[in-house]
């Protein structure tokens, strides 16, 4: 009999400890499980208020250049400037203030171009097809932000931000600046 309760005492045992292998399995499963989750939430957290940051930023950083922009087709607009070269040195006085802006420029439904720097147009450029003029001219008083593109002239990547300008009060042109991209870039790494 003594041979019977050592073989039944083995079996609960071998039972218990087979028990206790799978809690303790199940333990360190579930410790890093809530790792596993607390890491990804405190990193969440961190990237989260990181973006809100930089987004700010560009915010920011965008709101001023549409403020110039708006404040750019005001002059325009005003029916002061009426000369060419009055515009132009507008134009080129706006770029003077900002060194993000790479170029703003006055275009008219006529097919004129006016822009800072000087820049003439060649023969066959019909400013009324360019997807930021039709775009500002489609929405009067809404500004226009293109996507990224690359700029023919620099190589660079730029983005467009185009304003509907008036005569006697109707629409008549646009109003368009030019911002290099790896300016954007720069200002955020400056303060990172």
């Amino acid at each position: 009999m003594a041979g019977k309760q050592k073989t039944l005492g083995e079996k609960i045992g071998s039972t218990f400890s087979k028990i206790l292998k799978w809690a303790i399995l199940v333990i360190c499963l579930q410790s890093v499980i809530i790792s596993c989750v607390l890491v990804v939430l405190c990193i969440s957290r961190d990237n989260r208020s990181v973006v809100l940051e930089y987004t700010t930023q560009i915010d920011e950083m965008m709101q001023a250049k549409v403020s110039v922009l708006q404040t750019t087709e005001a002059g325009i607009s005003s029916g002061t400037l009426t000369e060419y070269e009055d515009i132009l040195a507008y134009v080129d006085s706006v770029v003077a203030i900002d060194d993000q802006i790479s170029a703003v420029y006055s275009c008219y439904d006529d097919n004129v171009t006016i822009m800072s720097g000087g820049w003439v147009p060649p023969a066959d450029f019909v400013v009324m097809e360019r997807d930021w003029y039709k775009a500002a001219m489609a929405e009067p008083g809404k500004v226009y932000i293109s996507d990224p593109y690359v700029d023919l002239q620099s190589g660079k990547m730029c983005i467009t931000l185009a304003l509907t300008s008036y005569k006697d009060g109707k629409p008549a042109g646009v109003v368009g600046m030019d911002m290099y991209m790896d300016d954007l870039v720069a200002q955020i790494e400056k303060s990172y």
